[in-house]
């Protein structure tokens, strides 16, 4: 797979390397001497609501590695999911963002051996949501010939934009520091035809998915000319607007100033002459319009034949989308498929991408020469598959002459002709000033660079290819060191490629990239670097003194990466730092060290689609038994290839004949002798990548401390399986399904809470001709003649359930009952009176969810059971009565409609409800608002009020007979605390 591809995919899959916001990394470092350690290792940045991102720690005993850690994860933002152990010592937890800002995750746990408590945290810098632009302007329209320009606001890009606009021209963006947004200013047309115009924009970093647009209506102010009877006052009526009136002339002309909306095409003139009034009809001669804009692409592709989007927006003359268009992609090189409506005007087309070529011409029309748009778009040289990498001879001595050989490899497996690679040495130089400063000849599909080794030390050569640098703007940029393991003697050094590419893997030029180092003392030489025209730039990492996990940081405008060293006495990592966070790049720049003579060979590389080899032992090994071995190579996403059949081998007992399942795994039994001591090494090796266990031994420590495997010499990579992003994990990680992307339905399943309740109590009750015992005489509490209104003071529990775990986000249940107590007085009485009063309700709910700038909204319904009580007494107000107040229950049907909003840690809920008694006569309104925070996940604090106003007739339950009204109002205000899932 070639790096275009793999970056892309790395992109689209999550790889967490182009992040805003670069705050340092804490982590522990644990001195050399320490017997055992836990820490958590540099991370890289994240995106806000957006990819999920591997958090690693380390856990190490005197002995090695220590395995089996039960911890538990948390996070002070995001989500985060179980801590699975990655490799021996290595756990991962996978990271979910969430708002920006900083975020820390935690893990808390017991250690395995000597249940000592453990707690190790990471830090990472959340930024800005990956995803399509927002973008906005004001004001919401203009009036040509009257307003010069418009102000476009762009939200959620990087630090380069690609803009496109179908009327106006478009400036210069500027950066507003306090909301890092982008203002851009879009000058209005000199003519004066109204029209929409179109603005399309993208974050530069990668147009194809970022893509967004808005239609700007542009009104024509003009003094348009009429004709009429002389004398004759002259009105025109446009899109119900009047305009003048204007008296005609002795020429029998005359101009009316009209402003004309986009999409009108006619005015009604309306004539008054001697008190007669004409009627007609007028044609405006509006010119048509440009309705239809690509959105931007990049300013390269690959020609490669991959498949790329391609979107068109097309409005009505009036600027509303136009749903029902037909418009036809046309494109000079490649395929292009029949476009298909994608919503809101925008109709959607795959191109697949030309193999050969320079540049390309995409257009669309609706079928005249006005409706068509068109782009052009520079074909790039892709970057190869796949590289191998070989010396000869194979060892080298002081001073003398050998060859590097480098071979690419394009998708299919056949060698390309397409750029040419280019090899840094270290410990040796080139024998004359050739191309990149070596001396080179064409050796077939591959090309060879000859240089002579110095006297001692090292030989390294590092290759990686060179294809014309991309005009796009990058959308990664990372380290790749020679190795991943270090000395903290002060003294060593690791040369590190900085590299810069686009959205499709393209290389990127004079990019000026910062290096940084996190923990360990050591530093960079030099710490700033420019790319150069592969998209690469060389540095050398100088170790420091402690003895730590080092965070290589690779940083250029907003875009970051960070790489872990392991930086140790040599020989002693306590646990082998994660793998490289951007394989695409690292599998692309393979490392050959050359060994002196009469040395052993330290690795002969070569990339394939073989990302790690898994091997599992099955059963317990013991002496006189067998166990099982499983092998099997796979790709970045954890899936076999079948392609590549494992090769096992053991260093004692007894394989049998492998068996080849239809995915290329493989299972052999071992045998162990009856009389077998120590321990058995297993290895498995397939496409240039090998893992190895030790059987029968649970002390061997090289099983975790091994040095690197040998590799075979390099073979022919076949055609790749599916383009998915190769993240490899390390040998004993058991694949891993991505977290699928926030729905528009992904608010919590469930809030409850409970509320203190506290406001006003109005109540009257006016009895009839006929009272009967329970409204005997008029009395009001609060209002006019009621004195002070009571004051309640009581509790309120509410839970809503939505059925979003059962596959249902559209319907949920919604129960709250309140009780509160009141002391209640009247100027009908002297003495007051204590009652407490209840109400409640259970709804059914229905909800339609959407997604809107960043934030989960919804708007619903909800039909149900309501119950309240009314306050009303027993006995007359005569002195010497006694009066008796008791709660007269009334229930209904209660309806109405339901707003609400889920925006960061912040949600509120709004809802009026109408109380039908007996399931059809109106008697209450009530309006209800919550406004909840969420400080920390799962918690959060509410504030809302509910309003209540009810008025219903009372009849005897045997008279049938009118007993009078009782009407009352309560004012609620309410705090609480809740929990939400």
């Amino acid at each position: 797979m070639s790096l275009a591809r793999n970056v892309v995919f790395a992109l689209a899959l999550g790889a967490p390397f182009a992040a805003v916001g670069l705050a340092p990394v804490a982590h522990a470092e644990t001195p050399a001497s320490a017997a055992e350690g836990f820490v958590g290792l540099p991370a890289p940045s994240a995106r806000a609501e957006g990819e999920p991102v591997d958090v690693y720690f380390a856990l190490w005993s005197a002995s090695g590695p220590t395995q089996g850690l039960v911890a538990k994860a948390t996070s002070t933002s995001g989500t985060v999911g179980a801590v699975t152990e990655a490799a021996p010592g290595l756990y991962r937890v996978v990271f979910q963002p969430g708002a920006r800002g900083p975020a820390t995750v935690v893990v808390k746990g017991k250690d395995p051996v000597t249940k000592r408590p453990l707690e190790a945290s990471v830090a990472i810098e959340v930024g800005a949501r990956r995803g399509a632009v927002a973008v906005g302007v004001a004001p919401s329209s203009l009036v040509l010939g009257r307003d010069v320009d418009a102000r476009i606001s762009v939200d959620g890009a990087g630090l380069a934009l690609r803009m496109r606009t179908s009327a106006g021209t478009l400036g210069d963006p500027t950066l507003v520091p306090a909301s890092g947004a982008f203002e851009v200013k879009l000058a209005a047309p000199a003519d004066r035809p109204p029209r929409i115009a179109i603005v399309a924009v993208s974050d530069a970093r990668d147009p194809l998915a970022t893509a967004s647009h808005l239609a700007l209506p542009m009104s024509g102010a003009i003094d348009f000319p009429i004709k009429g009877e002389p004398g004759a006052s002259v009105v025109l009526e446009i899109s119900g607007e009047k305009f003048g009136p204007v008296v005609i002339g002795g020429d029998g002309r005359g101009r009316v100033p009209v402003v004309v909306p986009p999409g009108v095409g006619t005015a009604t003139r309306i004539s008054v002459k001697d008190g007669s009034e004409t009627r007609d009809s007028i044609d405006l001669k509006i010119p048509e319009a440009k309705r239809l804009l690509l959105y931007p692409l990049p300013a390269a592709l690959p020609a490669d034949g991959r498949e790329v989007p391609l979107q068109v927006v097309v409005v009505k003359p009036d600027g509303s989308p136009d749903l029902d268009a037909k418009p036809v992609f046309t494109v000079s090189g490649g395929n292009v498929t029949a476009a298909v409506a994608a919503g809101a005007g925008v109709h959607r087309a795959t191109w697949k991408l030309p193999t050969t070529g320079s540049t390309a011409n995409v257009s669309v029309s609706l079928g005249s020469p006005l409706q068509t748009d068109a782009l052009d778009v520079a074909l790039a040289v892709p970057m190869p598959a796949s590289l191998t990498v070989s010396s000869s001879p194979e060892t080298v001595g002081a001073g003398t002459e050998f060859r590097v050989v480098v071979g690419g490899l394009d998708a299919a497996g056949k060698p390309t002709e397409l750029g040419e690679p280019v090899v840094d040495f270290d410990g040796a130089t080139s024998l004359s000033s050739g191309r990149e400063g070596l001396s080179t000849s064409r050796d077939g599909a591959s090309w060879a660079f000859v240089a002579k080794a110095a006297e001692a030390g090292r030989v390294r050569a590092t290759a990686h290819w060179k294809v014309p640098s991309s005009p796009n703007a990058p959308a990664l940029v990372t380290l790749v060191p020679d190795r991943y393991q270090v000395a903290n003697d002060g003294a060593a050094r690791v040369e590190v490629l900085a590299v810069a590419v686009d959205a499709a893997g393209l290389p990127v030029a004079d990019r000026k990239i910062t290096l940084s180092v996190e923990g360990g003392g050591g530093r960079f030489e030099p710490a700033e670097v420019t790319t150069r025209g592969d998209g690469t730039a060389r540095s050398t990492y100088i170790a420091g003194k402690d003895a730590a996990y080092v965070g290589a940081r690779a940083t250029s405008a907003d875009l970051s990466q960070v790489v872990v060293l392991g930086q140790f006495p040599v020989g002693k990592a306590p646990v082998k730092p994660p793998p490289h966070p951007a394989p695409a790049v690292a599998g692309l720049i393979p490392s050959l060290v050359v060994p002196r003579t009469g040395e052993g060979a330290e690795m002969s590389a070569v990339v394939s689609p073989v990302q790690r080899v898994t091997l599992a032992v099955e059963g317990v090994a013991a002496p006189g038994a067998t166990v099982v071995l499983v092998a099997s190579a796979v790709d970045g996403t954890g899936k076999p290839l079948a392609a590549f059949v494992p090769t096992l081998t053991a260093s004692g007992g007894t394989l049998s004949p492998p068996e080849v399942g239809a995915d290329g795994t493989v299972k052999a039994i071992l045998s162990i002798p009856a009389d077998f001591e120590g321990a058995i090494d297993v290895e498995a090796a397939a496409g240039g990548r090998t893992a190895k266990v030790v059987v029968g031994d649970d002390d061997a420590s090289d099983a975790w401390g091994a040095p690197a495997a040998l590799v075979p010499a390099p073979v022919p990579a076949p055609t790749p399986v599916a383009e998915v992003a190769p993240v490899p994990a390390p040998e004993v990680e058991p694949p891993r399904e991505p977290r699928p992307p926030r729905e528009p339905s992904d608010h919590p399943w469930v809030r409850a809470r409970g509320n203190a309740v506290f406001g006003t109590y109005r109540y009257a009750q006016s009895p009839s001709a006929e009272p009967g015992p329970v409204l005997p005489s008029t009395l009001a509490v609060g209002g006019e003649g009621g004195g002070a209104p009571a004051t309640p003071i009581g509790a309120e529990g509410d839970l809503r359930l939505w059925l979003d775990p059962v596959g249902v986000p559209y319907v949920g249940v919604h129960g709250q009952l309140r009780g509160a107590a009141y002391a209640i007085s009247s100027q009908a009485f002297s003495n007051s009176a204590d009652d407490a009063l209840w109400n409640g309700s259970i709804d059914l709910v229905g909800r339609y969810p959407f997604e809107l700038a960043g934030g989960q909204y919804w708007a619903g319904a909800k039909v149900g059971y309501q119950y309240g009580d009314f306050l009303t007494f027993l006995g007359d107000l005569e002195p010497g009565s006694t009066i008796e107040f008791l709660g007269l229950p009334v229930s209904g049907l209660g309806i109405g409609p339901e707003i609400g909003a889920d925006i960061g840690p912040v949600h509120v809920i709004a809802a009026y409800t109408l109380g039908l008694a007996r399931g059809s006569q109106p008697y209450s309104n009530g309006f209800d608002f919550e406004a909840g925070w969420a400080p920390v996940d799962h918690l959060f604090l509410s504030a809302g009020v509910t309003t209540v106003v009810r008025d219903a007739i009372l009849t005897g339950a045997d008279s049938g007979l009118d007993r009078g009204a009782i009407q009352d109002s309560s004012l609620a205000v309410k705090v609480g605390l809740g929990v939400s899932l």
